[in-house]
């Protein structure tokens, strides 16, 4: 029998589209007018201009307002889930939503992925919506033991791939401005779900 092969994805901006969503109703409560190709780090903090707290507090409100349980499924992610399943892979989401999203961010999985998901993992943030002790998240995956990650940000991809990890550095059609860089070889950009099950040899473990 095979062994089993673990693959694990982000959610926002990977499995679903989040930011593009967030964007607008920022620039709206800061005040702003930023672009999605203004975003080139993940500190929005520093973007907007005011402190992490403000924009937690502001995400906090979105929340309330149900933004993220009406956030659209990116095109292929369901396929592409299925596509894995059936090479052997299972599914883990690392993401670093803050704890008060556990609950309906694994509601919102089994409403749209249902049983495609083995588990959902909570990993630090690398700026302003980190909250508390958490582990990374390639130690998350190390841990895990997964071979792959599939995410936006080129930060985890890199620590993952410091850890002998597979790195897919996924660029929707290359207008994540944020996770633009140089790569490592080994390290593939991808920008649609389709490339993704093309960059994952079958045999792969």
């Amino acid at each position: 029998m095979d062994r089993v092969k673990k693959i694990a994805v982000d959610f926002d901006d990977v499995l679903v589209c989040t930011f593009p969503i967030l964007l607008p109703l920022l620039n709206n409560w800061f005040g702003r007018t930023f672009k999605l190709s203004d975003v080139r780090a993940y500190n929005l903090s520093e973007l907007f201009g005011v402190d992490g707290a403000d924009i937690a507090d502001a995400y906090c409100e979105f929340d309330k307002r149900g933004v993220f349980s009406k956030l659209p499924v990116f095109y292929g992610a369901v396929k592409g889930l299925k596509a894995l399943r059936k090479r052997g892979w299972e599914t883990y989401v690392v993401t670093s939503r803050p704890e008060y999203m556990r609950e309906q961010t694994q509601k919102y999985l089994d409403r749209y992925f249902d049983g495609l998901i083995r588990e959902l993992y909570l990993a630090e943030h690398p700026s302003d919506l980190k909250s508390g002790d958490r582990l990374s998240k390639a130690e998350i995956v190390k841990n895990i033991g997964a071979g792959v990650l599939i995410d936006d940000c080129l930060q985890h991809i890199l620590e993952a791939h410091q850890r002998g990890v597979l790195g897919l550095l996924f660029d929707y059609r290359r207008m994540y401005s944020w996770n633009k860089g140089n790569l490592p070889l080994e390290v593939k950009r991808v920008c649609s779900w389709e490339e993704i099950i093309n960059q994952i040899p079958k045999g792969f473990i």
